[in-house]
């Protein structure tokens, strides 16, 4: 790892001194989309089709009245691409962009960034860019969460993409890389900062400013009114003296440039550790790194087709095998570890309900079990 010193003066810029020095604190409020983990792909993406998105509208309009801006909702480039596409009331959305009260930043979705070719992670990016053209923004900032890191080799598309800031917020139980919390990330000539945080997202600081999220839970949709306001004032008690708005990672970006020479340089590749689940379909990886190549064949044989609405289309569902939930998550729709014998298993599999004594209680991380080896062949 390439390093600057860390002066006294970086360190006040990283970490400030102490909560009375803070002057302004934008808040992301952000829902983690995982498609899959808390129901089937195609459940999650019709709540926030159906509900969550005009549901983060109606939170708005009532928490910004009389001009407060106390609810901007942050998601990422593919639902608002996917709604104004398909959405029952693409308008709706389309006036929640224009006053500023529905955002998104410069990625679609989390992803396991390893899976993609250049060429894949680059169309991610550019759903932000038409975006961008459409209603006159300038999207710098990008999130990932859950998966702890990403491979470097990222970097140069996010640069070429206009792409300066990079959040990472790791998933509770993965290992934290050692990094500094404000950073460049570093790839041969470019570079992005890399603001690197624990869970979703921990309070990032950068000299008289800072930036806290606001996550609901996995999939649980944009909070109420009521809770937009608790959270608010928990982040008034925190912040004695700040002026607290909920804004977009962009304007806390914008911040952190300006000392962008005082922050330190990683250049080792970081790599990710949440790709497990790639190995469990061998067929539909097979299948999808296929689709890549006839991807690749049919952009030579009409190069035209590319900028057409059944490419994207084809490109934007092929980046889905690429987002990192990977199926139901285990431990609620498989959650029975108790039932391992023959016996039981076909006792239970007759009952077909899962009781409270077959699940793993939380927190217990040894599950005692029968000796094999009485059973092996002499």
């Amino acid at each position: 790892m390439e390093t600057t010193s860390l002066s006294p003066v970086t360190l006040k810029i990283i970490l400030g001194e102490n909560r009375m020095d803070i002057k302004k604190v934008f808040v992301i409020h952000k829902t983690h989309l995982d498609i899959g983990f808390t129901d089937s792909a195609e459940a999650v993406l019709h709540r926030y089709m159906e509900t969550f998105i005009p549901g983060a509208i109606a939170t708005a309009r009532e928490c910004n009245k009389d001009g407060k801006k106390n609810f901007v909702w942050t998601v990422g480039s593919y639902l608002i691409e996917l709604y104004l596409e398909k959405g029952q009331n693409p308008q709706l959305l389309e006036e929640a962009i224009q006053d500023g009260i529905i955002a998104w930043h410069g990625l679609p979705l989390t992803t396991h960034t390893e899976l993609m070719d250049g060429k894949l992670f680059q169309y991610g990016l550019s759903i932000s860019q038409r975006l961008d053209q459409r209603f006159g923004r300038h999207t710098i900032a990008a999130k990932m969460t859950d998966v702890p890191s990403h491979t470097h080799a990222m970097v140069p598309y996010l640069a070429k993409a206009g792409i300066k800031y990079l959040h990472i917020g790791i998933n509770g139980s993965s290992k934290m890389v050692q990094l500094p919390p404000l950073c460049r990330l570093r790839y041969g000539e470019d570079e992005v900062i890399l603001d690197y945080a624990a869970l979703y997202g921990a309070s990032s600081v950068c000299g008289e400013y800072a930036m806290e999220f606001a996550h609901t839970p996995d999939n649980s949709g944009p909070p109420s009114p009521e809770s937009v306001a608790a959270e608010m004032a928990r982040l008034r008690e925190k912040y004695p003296g700040a002026e607290i708005v909920s804004g977009t990672m962009d304007e806390f970006a914008e911040i952190v440039l300006a000392h962008k020479d005082e922050l330190p340089v990683v250049t080792e590749e970081l790599g990710d550790t949440w790709i497990h689940g790639v190995s469990t379909d061998p067929y539909k990886v097979a299948a999808y790194l296929e689709l890549l190549r006839l991807r690749d064949q049919w952009e030579v044989q009409d190069p035209d087709a590319v900028d057409s609405p059944a490419w994207r289309e084809f490109c934007r569902n092929l980046m889905l095998v690429a987002e990192h939930s990977w199926g139901r998550d285990v431990k609620r729709w498989l959650s029975d570890w108790r039932n391992w014998e023959k016996k039981d298993f076909y006792a239970a599999r007759e009952r077909d309900h899962i009781t409270a004594e077959d699940v793993m209680p939380a927190g217990e991380g040894l599950i005692v079990t029968s000796n094999y080896l009485p059973q092996r062949a002499a």
